[in-house]
Formats: C-alpha cells, sequence, structure tokens
C-alpha cells in the first residue's frame, strides 16, 4: 500500500482528462471557425496553408482522444488499486479475527464481524458460519442456545425446496 502510487494514478489520470478536454473544446472551436470563415479564408489564403489549418485542429482531436484513452487507463489502476486496498484491509482483519478464535476472544471476533468486514463480502459469511459453530460449542448455556437457533435459521433460509416455490 503506496500512497505515492494512488497519487501518480489519479493525478496522470486527471491531467490527461484536462488535457482531453481542452484539445477537443480546441477543435471543436477550430472547426467552428473553419466552417464559418471558409469562404473569406479560402480567397486570402493559399488551399495549403488552410489545409495545414483543418491537418492541426484534426491531430488536436486526435490527441485530445489518445489523452482521454490514457486517462481511462490510468482511472481504471486507479480503481483496482483502492479496490485491492479495500481487499487487504478485510483480509487483515478476517486474518485477525481468525487468530482470536483461537484464543477464543469471540466478542473481539464479533466486533469484527460487525464494524470491519462489509456486507457483501465472502468472509461477512465465513465469520458468521465460524461464530455460529464457536456459538453451538460453547460453555456458556445462553451463546450455546443463540448458536442453535442461529443455525436452525440458517438451514431454514438456505432450504432448497424453496427454490421451487
Amino acid at each position: 500500500m503506496n500512497y505515492t502510487t494512488k497519487k501518480l494514478y489519479r493525478d496522470i489520470a486527471r491531467k490527461c482528462a484536462i488535457l482531453a478536454w481542452i484539445l477537443i473544446a480546441e477543435f471543436l472551436v477550430g472547426i467552428i471557425l473553419i466552417i464559418s470563415f471558409s469562404h473569406t479564408i479560402a480567397e486570402k489564403v493559399s488551399t495549403k496553408t488552410f489545409t495545414t489549418i483543418f491537418i492541426i485542429v484534426f491531430v488536436s482531436m486526435i490527441i485530445g482522444l489518445i489523452a482521454n484513452f490514457i486517462s481511462d487507463i490510468y482511472r481504471r489502476r486507479l480503481i483496482v488499486y483502492k479496490n485491492n486496498i479495500r481487499e487487504y484491509r478485510i483480509r487483515r482483519e478476517y486474518r485477525r479475527a481468525l487468530q482470536l478464535f483461537k484464543s477464543n476472544d469471540l466478542k473481539e471476533v464479533v466486533n469484527i464481524y460487525n464494524k470491519h468486514i462489509p456486507d457483501d463480502h465472502r468472509y461477512k459469511d465465513l465469520l458468521y458460519i465460524s461464530l455460529i459453530h464457536e456459538f453451538m460449542h460453547s460453555n456458556d448455556e445462553t451463546m450455546r442456545e443463540k448458536g442453535n437457533r442461529k443455525f436452525a435459521e440458517l438451514i431454514a433460509e438456505n432450504d432448497p425446496n424453496k427454490i421451487f416455490e
């Protein structure tokens, strides 16, 4: 997790996007000027000069599109990098929760389950099943009862016959 990598991706994406929009706007203004003054310019300048002006405007559009393409590439890299950082943090907390299972600190595992792992992540389900298992085999009667109740709810929720209803 290197902050300079994130900053580099973000800066390159932003600068290329700004450059792309400036060049595309320059292209549009150039085309509007060429169209609006084509009759007066054609009389005063040679065909080679007019063609050169048009090529310069067209090249600015091509460079703008290339800069936009580069901006998209770095924006995608930034998104992948941010997702990798998020996954790293989740895995770190999951690993800590597994180590806390060894030390039998279930309250801290429940805290990690509630606060540090997002609802849509697969580790949330794994921790949930592990907590139910630990609660079912706990020495405390209330925890054992809670684990058995949650296990019964889990079995009922995943009944294959409910698919066809």
